[in-house]
């Protein structure tokens, strides 16, 4: 089957708000599984799916940076989501927010329903890319070489938006349409997923479905401290950068009192003395804010995996939990319990990964709290060496009868100095919140990943867990 030809409606093909539908392929795209939503929203029959290469449903307006984009992400095997445009069996389109996660030898693709209000923007945005491509296959470009243009014109149209990069804007986009469709769907008084399974299920696939609400209920809990967490992390950002603006007035303010001193001759000496060393102590502190600001840079980023990853697995296990309520009711699942079974632990795995990242992202986390105290304290140190050095200077200005002329100018460094101290303050009070929010949440993720093992544990018969219960995705 081959949609290149076919012309879209420019009509949305309809689903609700609380569906999640998933695809598999293998490596190289190709269909392996789906689940009813998919085939019911693209139209197609399942089993007509399967073998077809995933392109199936490409929709002729997306633009081809973002599949560029990707799949070298997923090459990196690391988790790739965003927007997507699809092309229905009767030409009509859906939009999704995709999570697609490397898994065994393949590919699991999770989709929910953009809700949130980005796709004007989104819309503006891809087709603007795909304009910029098309133009540039117009004078002779390949489209592979266009697809690459592509990205770097997508990035810097993000950047121009705001976002540091596509990951950032990824990130902040799934929490954004998780928390909108959570609220439409306690709104309009829809589910996610059916609390409990049919009678009739077969018991393997019951105990499947006891353990992923369980593990639905941990992430759950999980997810409602996010915004705390992100929260406390955006303002020890806001903090490293008021200080560092603060900070860099400093040398400016030790330059000019150098060159006030200047004219006053062998008189001035000691001033001459005090405005170099509040440079070189100023110089200094900004070596310190930029080591701070690395470190601030690599835990916010860790907060910000962290979050991602708990989005990712929660998307996982209720999609985990739709899909057997869907082969639950299903004669065929009641035949075949064990290959059923098979389906649903090859969801399970992509949950199994996005703890496992969350994790170690926490553990990154860990590590670089001490740090943040540790540049904090050597900032403070530096403050009180310019503080010394500030009083010696008014001092000396006052004796030489220039008060006047530089006194202005110690004061005013006392005065950034001040303000210097009460962002320091502040950050170490937020630095402490981080410490106080992750404390606990090692322990947390260590517990989901007991379950998930211990549900791995029970699907291999009784045989040691492994030590890593998957291989890790960044997001």
């Amino acid at each position: 089957m081959n949609n290149s030809t076919t012309i879209p409606t420019g009509v949305p093909q309809n689903f609700e708000v609380h569906e999640t539908f998933f695809s598999m392929t293998d490596g190289r795209g190709v269909i392996t599984d789906g689940n009813a939503v998919f085939a019911r929203v693209s139209g197609y029959p399942l089993e007509r799916m399967v073998g077809e290469n995933h392109n199936l449903i490409r929709h002729p307006l997306m633009p081809r940076a973002v599949f560029h984009l990707m799949w070298a992400t997923l090459r990196q095997r690391h988790t790739f989501m965003g927007y997507v445009l699809n092309l229905a069996a009767n030409a009509n389109h859906y939009w999704v927010f995709a999570v697609i996660t490397p898994i065994d030898d393949g590919y699991l693709s999770v989709r929910i329903k953009p809700s949130e209000g980005r796709l004007e923007q989104i819309e503006a945005l891809y087709a603007d890319v795909l304009a910029q491509e098309n133009a540039w296959i117009a004078e002779g470009v390949s489209q592979g070489a266009a697809a690459e243009r592509g990205v770097h014109h997508l990035l810097r149209q993000l950047e121009q938006a705001g976002w540091a990069d596509y990951r950032a804007f990824s990130h902040e986009a799934l929490l954004g349409e998780i928390k909108h469709r959570d609220s439409q769907v306690s709104a309009r008084g829809l589910r996610l997923f059916n609390e409990v399974m049919a009678n009739s299920a077969p018991p393997e696939l019951q105990h499947l479905h006891a353990q992923a609400r369980h593990t639905h209920a941990r992430l759950n809990g999980l997810f409602g401290e996010l915004d705390r967490f992100l929260n406390g992390s955006l303002a020890v950002v806001e903090r490293t950068q008021a200080i560092a603006q603060i900070g860099n007035s400093f040398q400016l303010s030790a330059l000019n009192a150098h060159l006030a001193a200047h004219p006053l001759g062998a008189s001035g000496v000691v001033i001459g003395t005090v405005a170099g060393f509040l440079g070189e102590t100023a110089r200094q502190m900004s070596r310190n804010m930029d080591t701070l600001s690395e470190h601030i840079a690599d835990a916010s980023g860790a907060v910000s995996d962290v979050a991602s990853c708990i989005c990712v697995a929660r998307i996982q296990i209720e999609m985990v939990l739709s899909f057997l309520g869907e082969i639950g009711e299903e004669a065929e699942s009641r035949q075949h319990g064990s290959a059923a079974e098979a389906r649903v632990r090859s969801l399970q795995k992509a949950c199994g990964r996005a703890a496992q990242a969350a994790a170690e992202s926490v553990g990154v986390m860990v590590a670089r709290l001490p740090l943040l105290q540790a540049d904090r304290e050597q900032l403070q140190k530096d403050i009180i060496a310019l503080q010394s050095a500030q009083v010696s200077g008014l001092t000396e200005a006052a004796r030489l009868g220039v008060a006047e002329q530089l006194g202005s100018m110690f004061s005013e460094m006392r005065q950034q100095m001040e303000q210097t101290k009460a962002e320091l303050e502040h950050l170490g009070e937020g630095i402490h919140d981080l410490v106080v929010m992750t404390r606990s949440m090692p322990e947390v993720v260590k517990t989901l990943l007991a379950s998930l093992a211990d549900g791995q544990l029970k699907a291999e018969g009784g045989k040691t867990a492994p030590s890593r219960v998957v291989e890790s995705v960044r997001p």
